[in-house]
C-alpha cells in the first residue's frame, strides 16, 4: 500500500498543475444520463437517440449530444456551458419530427431540473413522434375565428375569440383582455408546446360569479413573430422592428372592430393586454406606449434580453393614469436566470419612478420554466389580480 500511494504522489508529481485542475474540474462538472427503458426501442432507435436543450441552443440534432452503448447502458456525459443554473431539455432522434411524445401521441413538456455538478440522471422515454400513434384532437368549437387586415402590418390577422360563459344569457357589458401568441391561449390543435387553457380557466372564474372577460386572441405571424414583438430591430436572424406598428394594429385597427362586435365596456380601465417571452415584451410596450387605451399588462416571461432600449423605453413612461402591471416568471429561465434578472432590473426602473397611479407585482417561481405549462399554471392568478381585485 505505502508503494502504491508513493507512485501516484511520484505520478502526479509530473503532471502539471492545471491539467491535474482541469481533469478534475470537469469530472465534478459533468452531468450524466441514462435511458433506463432503452431496451424498449429497437437498436436503430437505441443509435439514434439525442437530446436538445437550454445547453445547446435546442439543436435536435448535435453530434456531441448523442446517446452512446455504454458498458450495456445507453447514456449520455456531458459539461454544460459555465452560467447554466438549470437544465431544460427534451429526448430527439435527430429532428424536431422525431421528438419524445408521450406513449398516445400526445405532446410531453420539456424535462426541467436544476443543474448540480456530478449529477445523475436516470429517464424513461414513452415514445417518438415518429413511432407513436397520431393523437387526434378535436378543435374547440367555443372559440370564434375571423381575419382582419391590418393596414399597419400590411397583412392579415387570425383573430380568436372567447366569449364569457353568461355572454349569450345576459345583457352586460364585458372588460377585454387582448392575449398575444393566440394559438397558444386555447386549442391543442394549434398550439406549439401545449395550450394555456385560458378557456378552462375563464370558465371556472365564471362558474365561481367573478368578473369575467372578453379574451381576444392574436395570433403571432409565424416567421415574423419576432419581427411583430419588437419595437426594435434585435439582428439578422430575430429582426425585429414592427412592434410600432404592431401597436397601432391594436389600437387603432382591431380594438375599434371588437367594440363594434360583441358588448364590451370600450374604456381604458377596461381593457388589458398579456402575453410571454416576445408577447411579455410588447405587452409592457404597448401598456407603456398607448396607456391612454390599455390600464392593465400580464407580463409573463419578458424577454428584455432582447434590447436595451426596452429599459430606455420604460425610463420615459409618464403613467398619468391609474395602470396595473403583473410582472412573472421562473427562476430557471434562460442561462444564469437572464429572464429574472431582466425583469427584476424593469421592475425597479418603473418602481423607482415612484409613479402614484402605477400597482405593480413581481412574482418569481422557484420551478417555473420558459414554457407553455407554467404560463398556464400562472393565468388564473395574474388575471385576478389584475381584472378582479
Amino acid at each position: 500500500m505505502r508503494l502504491k500511494i508513493t507512485i501516484s504522489c511520484l505520478l502526479r508529481a509530473f503532471v502539471p498543475l492545471w491539467l491535474f485542475l482541469f481533469l478534475h474540474n470537469n469530472s465534478f462538472s459533468q452531468v450524466t444520463i441514462i435511458l433506463k427503458n432503452a431496451s424498449d426501442f429497437t437498436p436503430e432507435i437505441q443509435n439514434s437517440i439525442y437530446i436538445a436543450g437550454n445547453f445547446n441552443q435546442w439543436n435536435p440534432g448535435d453530434l456531441e449530444l448523442k446517446f452512446k452503448n455504454e458498458n450495456g447502458k445507453i447514456a449520455l456525459t456531458f459539461i454544460p456551458d459555465s452560467g447554466i443554473t438549470y437544465l431544460e431539455f427534451k429526448f430527439t432522434r435527430g429532428t424536431w419530427e422525431t421528438g419524445e411524445v408521450y406513449k398516445d401521441g400526445g405532446y410531453r413538456t420539456n424535462r426541467s431540473y436544476f443543474y448540480t455538478p456530478g449529477m445523475l440522471l436516470e429517464l424513461t422515454v414513452e415514445s417518438f413522434q415518429d413511432i407513436a400513434p397520431t393523437k387526434v384532437i378535436e378543435p374547440n368549437k367555443d372559440v370564434i375565428q375571423f381575419q382582419i387586415y391590418s393596414p399597419e402590418l400590411k397583412r392579415e390577422k387570425n383573430i380568436r375569440i372567447y366569449l364569457p360563459c353568461d355572454y349569450k344569457t345576459s345583457n352586460k357589458n364585458y372588460p377585454v383582455l387582448y392575449m398575444l401568441d393566440g394559438q397558444n391561449l386555447f386549442d391543442d390543435v394549434y398550439a406549439y408546446g401545449g395550450e394555456w387553457g385560458v378557456d378552462e380557466n375563464m370558465d371556472s372564474i365564471c362558474n365561481l360569479g367573478w368578473t369575467t372577460s372578453i379574451i381576444v386572441g392574436i395570433d403571432h405571424a409565424g416567421e415574423k413573430r419576432t419581427t411583430e414583438y419588437s419595437p426594435w430591430f434585435i439582428n439578422e436572424e430575430y429582426g425585429g422592428g414592427e412592434g410600432d406598428e404592431f401597436g397601432s394594429f391594436l389600437t387603432n385597427t382591431l380594438k375599434p372592430k371588437i367594440d363594434s362586435m360583441y358588448r364590451t365596456k370600450p374604456q381604458r380601465e377596461f381593457t388589458s393586454v398579456a402575453g410571454s417571452s416576445m408577447g411579455g415584451l410588447m405587452s409592457l410596450y404597448i401598456v407603456l406606449n398607448h396607456n391612454d387605451i390599455f390600464s392593465k399588462g400580464g407580463i409573463f416571461s419578458p424577454a428584455f434580453w432582447t434590447s436595451k432600449e426596452n429599459f430606455s423605453n420604460a425610463e420615459n413612461f409618464v403613467g398619468k393614469l391609474p395602470t396595473k402591471l403583473f410582472f412573472i416568471c421562473g427562476a430557471m429561465e434562460g442561462n444564469d436566470a437572464q429572464y429574472m434578472r431582466d425583469m427584476e432590473a424593469m421592475y425597479d426602473i418603473l418602481l423607482n419612478k415612484k409613479l402614484a397611479n402605477l400597482q405593480m407585482r413581481l412574482v418569481v417561481e422557484s420551478t417555473g420554466t420558459h414554457s407553455e405549462w407554467f404560463w398556464r399554471s400562472e393565468f388564473f392568478e395574474v388575471y385576478k389580480w389584475l381584472i378582479i381585485e
